[in-house]
């Protein structure tokens, strides 16, 4: 590729955008849910972050400018990975599947995409453990298409957990007033699995203050309700605890979650893991972690029956 003459215009532009770029992160990251903007850069999905990244790339290669390209060829690199969430499973155990299990997360909206595409769902991935949300007549006897054959249900206002060993105890685990909660299950094994559904982001009642208001009103009621997990269950052997966080993997809420639990899918997952909306994923809001199990494998499940993509995990003890 020929030399051109250097051009002040694009260069000035490529450092404009990298330092944007770091305060994005910074501020999504680091300060995040302090304040009402910085909780809208956290929460707002990462791609168009990177736009003008993208297009400072494009006039790079354009004009043929070999120092500006590499400059913003690396600026998308380094953070489009880190911006994105991009994960490579290094981490993943490998020490065989012998007395490992599989368990899935789904947000199942109500079952108003179709009961049998949700049983299609489960009869091809066949997991051992469900963590449902949005499921509140699943299991209730009386109602049409409400068990799921093979499976023990149990649910507490729409957060269910459904295992093909029947549980010793189901316990709910109250969160912030008004939100759909926790369930636990105790298997025979000790193995203690629960089932989460944080407060939801309702944007049609968003008060005249704003979008960004809103998402810290919300994510005040996350705080709560990630300490009282992090309070029982940090620390405690053989527990995971799966569901819709309706957060992004970044800022205080996740980072608190983190110094206690191991992400699965950080874990073991490849690539970003986004689970909403599922016709055109552009967030991972849907998790599982864990105390001291082993996670072996984490992937998205592609299906339009709900608006979440259902996630699978393998652990073993």
């Amino acid at each position: 590729m020929p030399g051109v003459k250097d051009s002040p215009i694009l260069g000035g532009f490529s450092i404009a955008n990298i330092a944007f770029l770091v305060l994005i992160f910074a501020l999504g990251t680091w300060v995040a849910e302090d304040y009402p903007f910085s909780t809208f850069i956290a929460y707002a999905p990462p791609a168009p972050w990177l736009a003008p990244c993208l297009i400072l790339l494009l006039c790079s290669l354009t004009k043929r400018n070999r120092r500006w390209l590499k400059v913003n060829g690396t600026a998308f690199v380094v953070f489009g990975w880190v911006l994105l969430g991009i994960k490579v499973p290094i981490l993943a155990d490998r020490s065989g599947s012998d007395g490992s299990f599989t368990l899935m997360t789904f947000n199942m909206m109500g079952g108003s995409g179709g009961f049998d595409r949700i049983l299609q769902i489960i009869e091809e991935n066949d997991p051992d453990i469900i963590c449902f949300q949005e499921a509140s007549v699943l299991g209730v006897s009386g109602y049409a298409n409400s068990q799921i054959d093979g499976y023990y249900i149990s649910n507490h206002g729409g957060v269910a957990v459904a295992t093909k060993e029947k549980p010793i105890t189901s316990n709910p685990v109250p969160l912030f007033p008004g939100s759909p909660g926790a369930l636990e299950v105790e298997l025979a094994s000790g193995l203690k699995i629960v089932a989460v559904h944080l407060s939801f982001h309702k944007l049609d009642s968003v008060s005249k203050k704003g979008v960004p208001v809103h998402l810290q009103q919300i994510s005040r009621k996350h705080e709560i309700e990630v300490d009282i997990l992090t309070g029982k269950y940090g620390g405690r052997p053989k527990v995971v605890i799966a569901g819709d966080f309706n957060c992004p993997p970044r800022g205080h809420i996740y980072s608190r979650m983190r110094r206690h639990f191991t992400d699965a899918f950080a874990t073991a997952g490849w690539l970003t893991g986004f689970t909403w909306p599922s016709e055109f994923p552009v967030q991972r809001i849907d998790y599982a972690f864990t105390t001291d199990l082993k996670v072996q494998s984490a992937r998205t499940i592609s299906s339009t029956v709900s608006n979440h993509l259902p996630v699978l995990f393998r652990f073993k003890p």
